[in-house]
């Protein structure tokens, strides 16, 4: 039987933390390890953690999700992150493929493409997904 995919969880909204604990717990090869409501704090418990993926919004207090991931990556270069976002643009996705980031996903896609996103990423694989489930990289 495969491990147990642990996943931080890092976004300004209790109740988007919620409701992605609530869908990623359907899941018994996920179990959510922590949850930050801003960048410093996402990059505080990616360093304690150590999680198997980060679920990071872009838009947060403090310092945006390019800026978490950025500091993220240069401690943990093989730390997965899924970025999920409302604000949603070519340039968005190519600063994350740039940064390193695995994914992008867009608030408001299906729980289904949440899920088919994260198993991408925790596979080593990208996975850059539009609100209109269309992959656009």
């Amino acid at each position: 039987m495969a491990s147990i995919a642990r996943i931080l969880i890092a976004d300004d909204s209790d109740d988007l933390r919620r409701a992605l604990r609530n869908v990623l717990e359907t899941q018994p090869r996920y179990a959510v390890c922590g949850k930050a409501a801003t960048g410093t704090e996402a990059i505080s418990k990616a360093r304690e953690l150590q999680p198997d993926l980060i679920i990071l919004d872009l838009q947060m207090p403090d310092m945006d999700g390019f800026e978490a991931a950025r500091q993220i990556l240069a401690f943990a270069p093989s730390m997965r992150i899924l970025m999920f976002s409302m604000y949603f643009s070519t340039q968005h996705l190519h600063e994350a493929h740039k940064i390193g980031i695995r994914g992008f996903i867009q608030k408001g896609s299906s729980f289904e493409t949440l899920l088919h996103g994260v198993e991408t990423a925790l596979g080593g694989e990208e996975f850059f997904l539009a609100k209109s489930d269309d992959v656009i990289l």
